[in-house]
């Protein structure tokens, strides 16, 4: 979203690179949080969408976004694909809790051999 607000390639760059940033500390703590509340059985089939997100997610932006673009403007479909992830950064906020932690999260080393 901020990127809409851009008088330069260099401020967009800046934006854009924020936001890589930003995404490149969400998987490992989504991990936690899924093998934390699925039991070992069902990971696989928690992991599996969780994956298929984000090219999904992708896919439906670039097509909405092209079209929101060209008929707008790019600073609008900017903010257009920036409006989905605020909203579930706000249910995500909102229904999910951080899992209660475990003996090899409270310092105890786990057992190479179990």
């Amino acid at each position: 979203m901020i990127g809409a607000l851009s008088a330069s390639f260099l401020h967009l760059a800046v934006a854009r690179a924020g936001v890589a940033i930003g995404e490149t500390g969400g998987t490992a703590p989504s991990y936690a949080i899924i093998s934390a509340r699925c039991s070992r059985n069902l990971r696989g089939s928690t992991l599996g969408p969780f994956h298929v997100g984000s090219p999904g997610s992708a896919f439906i932006g670039v097509a909405i976004s092209a079209w929101v673009a060209g008929t707008f403007g790019w600073r609008v479909a900017l903010i257009a694909v920036s409006v989905p992830g605020l909203v579930m950064a706000a249910v995500l906020l909102l229904l999910v809790r951080e899992p209660p932690r475990t003996r090899a999260e409270e310092g105890a080393v786990p057992s190479l051999a179990a």
